[in-house]
Order: C-alpha cells, then structure tokens, then sequence
C-alpha cells in the first residue's frame, strides 16, 4: 500500500506534464492552419492523384495494397490519405491536423515510454519534449506527404511499449500486440526495419538484460532469437522496399555516384544534423549534394569515430551513452545514403525517431551529473526549459516557411547553396500561377546548375508550349527523354506538342508509352482518345475515354469528348448522359449548356432542348460569352 501512495502522485505529475507536452505542441504548430497542399509531392500523394482523390473506396484499399506509391509500399500511409479524403475533402488544414495529432500523440508515448524505462520523470518529459519541439521535426509534421514518418513512429512506439510489457510483467498478448503493431509500423513506412536492433539495445540499457562490458555472445544471440520474426518481417520489407524502389528507377545506381562519396556524405550528414539539433537555424526541404573537400571528408569521419570509439570503451560505466549514440547511428542508417534514393545530400525528417538516441544520451547524462545536488538540478531544469523554449519558438518559426510551395523553396534558396531542386520547383509553382518570367528565371537557373534536372527541363517544355513555340516545347522534352526515356510526363507532353506540329503518329507512339508506365494516366487516355478520333477510330477512341473515365469519372474532357464520339457512333442516349455530365461539372461553362441543347434537340426532345438553350443563354450572359449568347438566342427564336 505504501508504494502504491507514493506512485499516485507521480502519475498525477505524468498527467499534467503529458497535457503539458500536447498544449505547447499544438501552439508550435498552430500556423498549420493557414497551410495549403504543396506542389511538392503533395499533388502526387494526394491532391493530384487519380485514386487517393476519390477518397476510401474499394478501389482506392485495392490501389494502396497492390501498388508501390512514389516507389514505395506502404499501404496503412494510404489508406490515412483515403480516410482523410473522404472525411475533409481536400483541405489541407485538416490533413496537417491529423499529422499533428499524430505527432502529438507520439510525444506523449514517448514520454510515458522513457518514463516507464528510466523510473524518472523530468528527463523522461524532457526527452518527450525535446521530441515534440524540435524544429528538425517540422518537416515530418507540416508535410502532408511525410504522413509516413508520424504514423509509421506511432506504431513503433506502441510496439515498444508492448515490448517493455513483455519484458517487464511477462504478459504473453502483449507479444502479439507488439507483432501487429511492428507490422502497422512496417506498412506505414518501412524506415523502421531497425526497431528490431532499437529493442535489442534497450535490452542492454536501461532494461539490464544484458550488461554491457560483461556479456557473452551466447546472452546476445538469446535475445536476437527472441526477436527473430521481427528481424524476419524487417528483411522481408527491407528486400521489397528495395526492389520496388530499384524498379521504379528511384534508386540511384553505384556508378552514377561512387561508394566512396557515398560513405563521405553519409559521415557528413550523421555530423550535420547534431549540428542541426544543436542550432537549427537554416533548415531546408532540400539540401543539395556537393563535390566535398578533404576537410570535410576528414574531420566527420574522425568525429564519428572518436565519439563511436569512446562510447563504446566506456560502455560498462556510462551505457546510457553507447544505447543513445547507437540509437541514433542505426536509425539513420537506411537512409543514410549508401543505398541513394532521391537526390539529397540529408533530410530533417530523417532524424523524426533516430535523434531521440541523442536526447536520451544528453538527458540522462545531466541525470548523473547533477544527482544529489540540488543547485545543480535546479540549474540543469533551468537549462532544460530554456532549450526547450528556443526550440519551440524556432519550430514555430520553421513552420511558417512551409505555409505554401514559395515560402518554402524561397526559404530554402536563402539558407542553400547551388539548390536545382528549390530553383525547378519554385519555377514549376510559379508557372503555375502564371507568372512566367518569374518562373523561366528559376527554371533556367535549375539547367544550368543541374542540365539533366527532369523537373525543370520537364517546364521549360511546358512554358514554351503555353506560348505557342512547339518546336521548342518539342526540343526540351525529346532533351528530358534522352536522359529519362520512361518519363510519364514528358512522353505525354511531347505527345501534345507534336499533335499540334501535325506528327500524329509519333504523337501516339508517346502516349503509349506515357501509358505503359502509368496506365492510370487519364488525361493521356483522354490524348489517345482524340488523337484516334481525329482519324476517325470511333470504338477507339470511345474505348479510350471510358477507360479514362473509369480511373477519374469526373474528368470532364473525357465526359465531353465521350459524349461527341458516342453521338457520331449513333448513340445518342448515351451520348446525352456525359454532355449532362460536363454541364454537372461545369455548371458555369454557356458551351456545356449549349452542346447539351442540341443533342437534345438532335434527338428530338423539343421541350428539354429548349430548357437547355434558356441555361445556357443565361450562363452565357453571366459569363459575358457574346458567342453562345448569340447562338442560344437564335435557337429559342427559332424553336
């Protein structure tokens, strides 16, 4: 009973300071709510992409189970989008609300989950804290697409917790629970085929399973058997990440950049993010990679080893140490860069779950400093929350930048070197919003810093396109493709580009092969559909447009261009359902009123057709159209 009394009030403590941890969370965030999607991944992920945008649907639960997305499997991460899209539309607010409750979820885990290890509660909460504050951290929160890092994060930690059941109380469901929990995990995002090795070292410290400096090989590979089936499920997943990366082409292969740069770039990273967690104040979306000096060749790999070596020879008497720096060196290890995907020399989201080795290894070390001493400890709590508090106002401020995609490339222009991808994408957003020399300045800039640069060539093709200079839109895809034979866009858009030089039939050899990568490419069905239709392919071309409208079935020009082939063909029931459907979808549009009317006056239904023409005389005058005013009028006056 006495034990009991005295645990009561500290699990009060634990309550508050919990409650404590989600307050100051959600005001750090709280610009979340004037946030849009970006252009950068988020179209691709969500807003733009033809199943996830239907919201949870059998087939959308079908697409995510069987599909690498973004060449990678992880379907639990889509079905959130399909739940989020079903539940909030697309507004992204609502979205960055379910990350940041994720993450402020995964705070307060991981402050009850260091709590129940360490026994402690002030550097469990700061532990915690620093976690939920960290301005590293806002990328995997303010992102929409890195849906992945906070939930896949959830999962492990509650699987850890089961785990410390397991271990603790012997309790056998918690073993279960911590299996279906690591696979959750592993479907979200399968960066935590290292939780298995995590564990292993919290067997080590603080859960005293092993002691470090003392055990032997035989106590370690007890406890590696005890985790086979997760060793099992993280190699299986690690292979199928790898293979469906490789696959889809978003691995870099070894001769594009050597093992030894790889190596280098790795040792650098590993020592600028401790520098990023120390001071974050230049953090980006993405940092460049760069030819490397000797220096920094040399000095990261000398300071990784050193702070490796004297860990590891202090292991026995300081363990918490050698447990922390290990935390952090095998969580970033997939992604370090050995295996490159992507084109970053580092990610801040890299660090979401790894860099807490580093505030468990500081905070527990400030414990053993100052234990005892009480001006010491009041001190050291003093230091703690000032930390903290720098943090927090710093992720405050980091989250500003990601309000939309031209805060956030121009912030990352103005604390980067050399960045092609902030220059492509901030002239892919601003050609976009129709600010053109804007853009051409930022995409020229891209070229010349990285000439094969598949986003910014990639608009340079569709800002010559918009001026009407084919030859030249022409130039710069056939100059993509030459580079990157299989990409989607730039075979579709060369394909429009060439229709309008006339050359059809090497206009549909590119929407073939457009469509061979991407079968769900719908306005490339769409292209393919006109292009037969024009030649006068009619099945074709009415095969086309259904199989579009069967991956989008609210793409207007497939229902507007459907309903014209359907109407040659004879069709005309048919054909008026999808003129009806493009008036559904464009109520605004005097045109889509006005074709309307007369296939209903072509299928001789006088009274609907006049109907019809009445709307579309009326849309007509709303819009200021003189045209479908004139037209409209002339067919009432001859009714």
């Amino acid at each position: 009973m006495k034990r009991g009394a005295r645990a009561k009030p500290e699990t009060h403590w634990v309550v508050a300071l919990a409650a404590l941890l989600v307050i100051v969370t959600v005001w750090t965030y709280r610009d979340l709510r004037a946030h849009e999607f970006l252009l950068y991944d988020d179209n691709e992920y969500v807003v733009e992409h033809p199943v996830i945008r239907k919201g949870l649907t059998w087939e959308g639960l079908v697409y995510v189970f069987t599909k690498a997305h973004h060449a990678t499997w992880h379907p639990l991460t889509g079905v959130s989008h399909l739940l989020d899209v079903s539940m909030f539309g697309l507004f992204a607010p609502a979205h960055l609300a379910v990350n940041l409750a994720l993450h402020g979820a995964n705070a307060v885990l991981m402050f009850v989950l260091w709590w129940r290890l360490l026994g402690s509660v002030v550097p469990s909460f700061w532990i915690a804290a620093a976690f939920a504050w960290h301005p590293l951290h806002v990328e995997s929160v303010a992102w929409v697409a890195e849906r992945k890092d906070v939930l896949s994060t959830f999962f492990a930690l509650v699987a850890s917790l089961a785990y410390l059941d397991f271990v603790r109380r012997g309790v056998r469901r918690a073993w279960a629970i911590l299996l279906v929990a690591y696979v959750a995990a592993l479907l979200a995002k399968p960066m935590v085929v290292t939780l298995p090795l995590l564990l292993l070292m919290l067997d080590a410290w603080p859960l005293g399973r092993v002691r470090l400096g003392e055990s032997t090989v035989a106590e370690w590979v007890g406890l590696v058997r005890e985790k086979r089936t997760l060793f099992a499920l993280a190699f299986l997943v690690g292979l199928a990440t790898i293979a469906a990366q490789a696959t889809r082409g978003a691995m870099e292969p070894l001769a594009a950049s050597p093992l030894a740069f790889r190596i280098a770039n790795a040792c650098l990273a590993y020592v600028q993010y401790l520098r990023d967690a120390v001071w974050p104040v230049a953090l980006a979306v993405f940092y460049p990679r760069q030819s490397l000096t000797f220096v920094q060749v040399v000095l990261p790999l000398a300071l990784l080893t050193v702070v490796t070596g004297a860990s590891w020879f202090y292991r026995a008497r300081f363990p918490w140490l050698w447990v922390g720096w290990l935390w952090y060196v095998v969580g970033i290890a997939p992604v370090a860069g050995i295996l490159q995907v992507g084109d970053q020399a580092r990610a801040d989201r890299f660090t979401y779950l790894p860099l807490t080795g580093i505030f468990v290894a500081v905070a527990w070390q400030v414990r053993m400093w100052v234990r005892g001493r009480r001006s010491l400890e009041i001190a050291s709590v003093v230091a703690g929350v000032s930390l903290l508090a720098v943090w927090a106002v710093l992720t405050a401020r980091q989250t500003q930048h990601w309000r939309n995609t031209e805060t956030l490339f121009r912030h990352a222009l103005q604390v980067t070197e050399k960045n092609h991808v902030a220059h492509a994408n901030l002239g892919a957003y601003l050609l976009r919003e129709g600010r053109t020399q804007e853009a051409l300045a930022h995409l020229e800039q891209a070229i010349a810093l990285r000439p094969h640069d598949p986003l910014a060539r990639l608009n340079l093709g569709v800002a010559a396109a918009n001026r009407g200079m084919w030859q030249e839109a022409v130039d710069h895809y056939r100059t993509l493709l030459a580079a990157h034979p299989r990409h989607v866009s730039a075979n579709f858009n060369l394909a429009l580009a060439l229709i309008e030089l006339g050359q059809h039939e090497a206009a549909r050899q590119h929407l073939e092969a457009a469509l061979r990568e991407d079968p769900n490419h719908s306005k490339a069905r769409v292209a393919l559909g006109n292009l037969l239709l024009s030649q006068g392919d009619t099945q074709a071309a009415i095969s086309a447009y259904r199989s579009a409208l069967a991956t989008d079935p609210n793409l207007l020009p497939a229902h507007a261009q459907l309903a014209i082939a359907l109407e040659r063909s004879g069709a005309t029931d048919r054909a008026l359902f999808h003129y009806r459907e493009v008036t559904r979808l464009a109520p605004r549009d005097p045109r889509a009123w006005f074709n309307l009317a007369a296939a209903l006056r072509d299928a001789n239904q006088p009274e609907r057709a006049t109907e019809a023409f009445s709307q579309a005389l009326a849309v007509a005058e709303q819009v200021g159209d003189v045209e479908v005013a004139t037209r409209a009028r002339a067919a009432l006056q001859g009714k």
